[in-house]
């Protein structure tokens, strides 16, 4: 399997409705290869599978951090990989560990169900206003 293919999954098909594509694979493979910015990686579609993925220490997304090991096996088309300075590439989404837990913590409270839908109107606004773009 790790001489699949990957699939590029961010088309504008997909973008716009992800869902088909994702029921698809959840329907055929737990995972799936997919390339992302030049990288191999894979799309886990199957909740008991991901759960299972998160909980496991050994599993890493830090892909700056693990960059060494994970690059050379990753990398399927160069050209197509990220140009940024590697820090500037860090989100709360990409880190492991204590360091993902003290970034979470900082934003939890952003994302409660009053505070969703208070600013609901105006995530729409700004939201169709960028798509218009």
């Amino acid at each position: 399997m790790p001489n699949e293919r990957p699939r590029n999954l961010v088309t504008t098909d997909f973008v716009a409705d992800p869902y088909p594509v994702l029921e698809r694979l959840r329907a055929t493979a737990p995972a799936a290869p997919v390339e992302i910015n030049g990288f191999r990686m894979w799309a886990v579609t199957r909740y008991d599978d991901v759960r299972r993925i998160l909980a496991d220490p050994d599993a890493h997304k830090d892909i700056v951090r693990h960059r060494r090991r994970v690059v050379p096996q990753s990398i399927v088309r160069p050209e197509h990989s990220a140009k940024l300075a590697h820090e500037s590439r860090r989100s709360l989404l990409d880190r492991d560990g204590a360091d993902h837990r003290r970034l979470r913590g900082m934003l939890v409270g952003e994302f409660t169900g009053p505070r969703l839908q208070r600013d609901r109107k105006s995530t729409r606004l700004n939201s169709s206003h960028i798509t218009i773009s």
